[in-house]
């Protein structure tokens, strides 16, 4: 494929992970129109070339959930795993994979609202894009392993992921996400948000603390029969902890632990969740006076106004003032 995008199409992809092709430059979409007489416009429309631009690999696999801390690094930004929607490709006459699944943290059909499948049912391997070195054509429908069908029955998501993953998806098209409690923030602030509140669960909290959580969280996200619901280790349950940690903010029980996490990282006792979100500790002064370089200036003055009073008084114990001074 790279000799093919090099010699024919002179787009030089030999970079491993190379991402031209979801985010392609002006000049490279003119000069796949040209060689392949497609419409520029139609071509645009198979690229992420309108969408928010990538920020931090915000589009690889498992993008959001736990394991991300164990395997965060340029190199494994992107594989071949998919995850389908058995029920679009059932209904398409020549099955494809539209642009949103080729997003790594996508979970949940947005046409259906069912959990989109990872794993072949037959030989329960995880689903991914055959070999460029096979002869046989590829057909999402069918395993690319055991080469049986994909078919299985649908499984209903829980509401409060679906509601979550079509914010990010509104995010990620537009560039802002809203967040009730929050407000509206930048596609870039909402990938830092989101980053920061995975590491603090799992590494900013103790043993007893992170299973007292977990368990809370099942109680308002129970297990859905074959779903994978590891909140560490799958895409769909990463999904579920997040809006768990996100959904009825000021009240929730999630959110509280989200408020909670948040102080402690705020009065800068988190250090290690900075670095994992792309954040500059301060160079000078104390945590509680110094604004940290963020994508967005004003996404930690948000933050700060979000975790409420606490984090208030944690700021300006010896001040009246508003925290937006």
């Amino acid at each position: 494929m790279n000799v093919f995008a090099r010699r024919i199409l002179g787009i030089d992809s030999a970079l491993s992970g190379s991402s031209w092709w979801a985010y392609p430059s002006p000049w490279a979409l003119t000069r796949l129109a040209t060689k392949t007489e497609i419409p520029l416009a139609h071509l645009r429309r198979m690229t992420f070339a309108d969408w928010a631009p990538q920020f931090h690999d915000d589009d690889a696999r498992e993008r959001f959930s736990g394991i991300r801390l164990q395997s965060h690094s340029p190199a494994r930004r992107r594989d071949t795993r998919l995850a389908v929607c058995v029920q679009c490709l059932d209904e398409s006459r020549a099955p494809y994979l539209p642009l949103s699944w080729t997003l790594g943290w996508l979970s949940i059909c947005p046409k259906h609202e069912t959990l989109m499948l990872v794993r072949c049912p037959h030989c329960e391997r995880r689903l991914r894009l055959p070999s460029f070195a096979k002869a046989s054509g590829f057909n999402p429908a069918m395993c690319s392993l055991c080469q049986k069908s994909v078919a299985v029955g649908p499984v209903v998501a829980h509401l409060g992921a679906i509601e979550l993953q079509s914010k990010l998806l509104q995010g990620k098209r537009s560039g802002l996400t809203v967040f009730r409690g929050i407000g509206e923030i930048t596609w870039p602030q909402t990938v830092t948000l989101l980053d920061l509140l995975v590491n603090l669960f799992w590494t900013g909290t103790t043993y007893d603390e992170r299973w007292r959580f977990v368990a809370d969280f099942a109680e308002d996200f129970p297990p859905i029969e074959d779903g994978e619901m590891s909140a560490y280790h799958s895409r769909y349950g990463g999904m579920c902890m997040l809006s768990w940690l996100l959904n009825d903010w000021g009240r929730g029980r999630g959110p509280m632990v989200s408020r909670k996490l948040l102080s402690r990282w705020l009065e800068g006792s988190q250090p290690q969740a900075s670095r994992f979100a792309g954040i500059r500790a301060p160079v000078t002064g104390s945590a509680a006076s110094t604004l940290w370089e963020t994508p967005e200036t004003n996404l930690r003055t948000i933050l700060i106004a979000a975790c409420g009073v606490d984090a208030h008084a944690s700021f300006f114990p010896r001040s009246t003032s508003s925290i937006h001074d």
